[in-house]
């Protein structure tokens, strides 16, 4: 983080975190620890808290804009993406990616969510081949 009127940056976490999401007011990240343990840092200064209800399995797609909730998913098809409460860690289900056509698609590879909750993307790659029986051949 970098005030720029005052100086230098200084950083928010030690090495070995990853950053996932900034809070919509600015006062705390998502981030994730070597280990895969998710957390709440705060901007400021502070102990990093460690989120409850979410796994090392679980990317987060944001956080809403109340900054009150987060929005989270795990591999697989459909994707289930799920709005987990930040002070709980209770789970609700708020939309599942179903592809009209899942042939040769593994895994949905990423997908966004804008923090209102009313605009989302994503993205998989299909992997099609053929296979040919021949009878005969010398």
């Amino acid at each position: 983080m970098r005030d720029i009127a005052a100086g230098p940056p200084r950083p928010l976490t030690t090495d070995g975190f990853g950053f996932d999401a900034l809070s919509p007011d600015g006062t705390f990240v998502v981030a994730q620890d070597a280990g895969g343990k998710k957390l709440l840092i705060p901007v400021a200064g502070g102990e990093p808290r460690v989120l409850p209800g979410v796994g090392s399995d679980d990317y987060i797609l944001n956080i809403d804009s109340t900054g009150r909730s987060l929005f989270a998913a795990r591999s697989g098809l459909p994707l289930r993406i799920e709005r987990i409460d930040l002070a709980s860690g209770k789970r609700a289900l708020w939309k599942e990616i179903a592809l009209s056509d899942p042939t040769g698609v593994d895994d949905i590879q990423s997908a966004q969510i804008t923090p209102d909750g009313t605009c989302y993307c994503y993205t998989f790659m299909r992997s099609l081949s053929r296979l040919y029986y021949v009878e005969g051949l010398r």
